[in-house]
């Protein structure tokens, strides 16, 4: 996956995790396009965990919300 790519997943995930009311994972995808667009490429390893243990939040937030 290239750059560009990643830069258009997370403007993808900012818009539906913002429309969901997403908080956490808004901010993080605003922080890591952040990283993208001023090309801080080497500080993106830092994000990967913080990016699946908020997917993983997430989904049990969703997965109670639809069980309830």
């Amino acid at each position: 996956m290239t750059y560009e790519q990643v830069s258009i997943y997370c403007l993808d995930i900012k818009g539906l995790s913002g429309l969901i009311g997403a908080s956490e994972l808004h901010n993080l995808m605003m922080e890591i396009h952040r990283q993208l667009i001023f090309k801080k490429f080497d500080s993106l390893d830092k994000y990967v965990q913080t990016f699946h243990e908020t997917i993983d939040t997430l989904s049990v937030s969703i997965k109670e919300y639809i069980e309830s």
